[in-house]
C-alpha cells in the first residue's frame, strides 16, 4: 500500500485586545511576542519532534514526506530554528521531500475574494522559494477548501494538484484512494482520506490496514496537523509501526506519478475538511462568522484600487481559519468558549482598516 503523509506545520497570530475605542487610533492587531511564545511552546511538545522524525525518515529511499509549512511558521522557524531550515534544504535538494504551496496565514481568504486569495498564496510562494530555493507545484489550500471554480484558479497559479475533502455522500460506490480530475480535466485531485487516517493514528493495530487486501494497490492520503489533529495514540509510534516492506511512503508528486487518474470529481459547491462534516459550517455557519466575512468582503475591494500591501497583509492574517474557528459556537470540544468576544475584536479591527483606507478619500 502506497501512503501519502501530508504533515501541515502552521502557527497562529495571536490576537491583541482590540476593543471599540482603540478604532482610529491604534492599528496594532497582533501580539508577536504571545506569538512568538506560542509557537515555542507548540513547537518544542509537539512539532519539533515530529520534524525530526521526518528528517531522519527521509534518507530511506521509499518513506518519503510532503510538508506544507505557513508563512509565520516559516518565518518563526528560520528565525529560531536556522540549522533545522538547512537540514530541510538538503532533503529537497536531493528530492527526498516535498513542500506543498498554500496560502501564507493560512487563510480562508478564496470564501470572500479570489485577489486576495491570490496574494496570499503568491506570497507564500515567495517565501519559500527565497528560503530553499524551491518552487512548490502542488497545493493544499487552508481547511482543503475547494470548488470547481476554485480549481481553474489552483490552476492558473500554476499548480497541478491540490488536495481535496474525501465526500462521501458524492463517492458512493468509487474509491477515495485514488488520483481524480477536476471537473475541467486541467487539474489532478488528491483526496484527503479522513477516515484511514483516524484509523491508522488511533486504532489499536494500526498495521491492519495495511492487511487489507483491497488497498494494496491503492494510494492513502493522509492529511496530519501536529497541533490539531487528535491522537489516542503516540503520533510518531504510529508511524514507527507502519514502516513495513508492505508500505511506502510516497510525496504527492510520486503519488500522482505512481497512481494514474481517470476519473473526474465535480464538486459544484464549496467544501471543506473539518471534524463533523465536509461543509463550511465551522467556518462560515453562524452569523457572526457571516457578518465578518461579509466585512472582509466590502473591504478587499477598496484595497485592491489602492494597493496598500500594509492594510492587505493585515486582512489576509486576520482572514486566518483559526479566527473564524474561534467565532463558530457549534464546537464539539468545548474548547473556543467565547465566540461573540472575537467577533467584536474581529469586526472592531476590521473597522479601523476601514478608517485607516477612508484616508485615501482625503
Amino acid at each position: 500500500m502506497d501512503i501519502c503523509f501530508i504533515f501541515n506545520f502552521s502557527t497562529e497570530s495571536h490576537l491583541n485586545q482590540y476593543s471599540f475605542f482603540d478604532i482610529g487610533r491604534n492599528h496594532q492587531y497582533f501580539d508577536d511576542k504571545a506569538t512568538e511564545q506560542r509557537f515555542l511552546n507548540n513547537f518544542r511538545k509537539k512539532q519539533l519532534p515530529l520534524l525530526e522524525f521526518i528528517i531522519d525518515s527521509s534518507k530511506r529511499k521509499d518513506h518519503k514526506f510532503s510538508l506544507y509549512f505557513s508563512g509565520t511558521f516559516l518565518e518563526l522557524l528560520a528565525s529560531k530554528y536556522p540549522e533545522l531550515v538547512v537540514k530541510l534544504k538538503k532533503l529537497l535538494d536531493n528530492d527526498q521531500m516535498e513542500l506543498l504551496g498554500g496560502t501564507y496565514d493560512d487563510s480562508v481568504s478564496s470564501l470572500f475574494s479570489i485577489d486576495v486569495f491570490k496574494a496570499t498564496v503568491e506570497k507564500h510562494k515567495k517565501l519559500i522559494k527565497s528560503t530553499f530555493g524551491y518552487t512548490p507545484v502542488n497545493f493544499t489550500n487552508s481547511v482543503n477548501i475547494y470548488s470547481d471554480a476554485l480549481s481553474e484558479v489552483i490552476k492558473d497559479l500554476k499548480f497541478k494538484s491540490t488536495i481535496v475533502p474525501m465526500i462521501d455522500w458524492f463517492l458512493g460506490d468509487r474509491s477515495a484512494n485514488q488520483t481524480y480530475l477536476s471537473s475541467d480535466y486541467k487539474l489532478i485531485l488528491l483526496l484527503s482520506d479522513y477516515k484511514a487516517a483516524d484509523y491508522m493514528i488511533n486504532s489499536k493495530d494500526s498495521t491492519s490496514l495495511l492487511r487489507d487486501k483491497s488497498l494494496s494497490d491503492r494510494l492513502v492520503v493522509s492529511q496530519i496537523d501536529p497541533l490539531k489533529t487528535v491522537f489516542k495514540r503516540d503520533l510518531i509510534a504510529v508511524l514507527n509501526s507502519l514502516k513495513t516492506r508492505k508500505s511506502r511512503f510516497l510525496t504527492v508528486s510520486q503519488g500522482i506519478n505512481d497512481h494514474g487518474t481517470k476519473e473526474i470529481y465535480h464538486m459544484p459547491e464549496t467544501v471543506a475538511m473539518n471534524t463533523s462534516g465536509r461543509d463550511l459550517s465551522y467556518f462560515i455557519g453562524n452569523p457572526l462568522q457571516q457578518e465578518v466575512l461579509e466585512k472582509m468582503k466590502t473591504i478587499k475591494s477598496q484595497i485592491l484600487p489602492k494597493k496598500d500591501d500594509i492594510i492587505m497583509t493585515d486582512l489576509m492574517k486576520l482572514s486566518t481559519s483559526d479566527n473564524f474557528l474561534m467565532m463558530s459556537t457549534n464546537n464539539e470540544d468545548g474548547e473556543i468558549s467565547k465566540p461573540y468576544d472575537c467577533y467584536l475584536q474581529m469586526m472592531n479591527m476590521l473597522a479601523d482598516i476601514e478608517t485607516r483606507l477612508y484616508r485615501y478619500k482625503i
